[in-house]
């Protein structure tokens, strides 16, 4: 299965990332020998070599589990990785992900991705669609814009869903609207 978790609000994507590791993996994830972690937030590595790690990841087979969780955590360079040069004698590591979803995870490996993306972009497209496609699942998650035409609406309706999500509460239009006014 394959799981993306994006969008344009990078705290939303990185503490669902996290809750949604838990889910998997339990309380301390590190802990799991199941889960391999190619960290994607490392400002001194550039986008080919994380995504070289993702991919060998993927392909070696699991040791000490019979299945194989890999997290490219935390991913914030997919401009770099799709600015990388690919022919097809050698392709990018990008478009060699790409082709690696497109044929179908091993049936042993749960891939879960997480960082901001560009929607319009076409590996986002194929995330999409390998996401329902494969049993797993797409999360986005969108900052209200302030120019916006239903941004107030909308910040409302966002200040709702969190109160639901983190502690089961139901919070009336007033409170959020107030919320919504006074936080911004």
């Amino acid at each position: 299965a394959f799981f993306l978790i994006s969008g344009n609000e990078d705290f939303s994507i990185k503490e669902r990332a996290n809750e949604f590791i838990r889910e998997l993996c339990g309380e301390i994830p590190e802990e799991n020998s199941a889960l391999e972690i190619v960290r994607g937030d490392n400002e001194s590595e550039k986008a080919g070599p994380v995504l070289e790690k993702v991919l060998d990841a993927i392909e070696t087979p699991s040791f000490l589990s019979p299945e194989k969780i890999v997290w490219l955590k935390h991913f914030a360079k997919f401009d770099e990785a799709a600015a990388e040069s690919s022919t097809k004698k050698q392709p990018s590591r990008l478009d060699r992900l790409a082709d690696l979803l497109k044929e179908g995870l091993p049936p042993d490996v749960t891939l879960i991705i997480d960082g901001p993306m560009d929607r319009r972009k076409s590996f986002y497209k194929l995330c999409e669609k390998v996401c329902q496609s494969s049993g797993g699942k797409l999360e986005w998650f969108e900052k209200a814009d302030v120019k916006s035409k239903g941004y107030l609406p909308n910040l409302i309706r966002r200040i709702k869903e969190i109160a639901l999500n983190a502690g089961g509460k139901r919070m009336n239009d007033d409170a959020a609207s107030y919320l919504a006014e006074t936080l911004g």
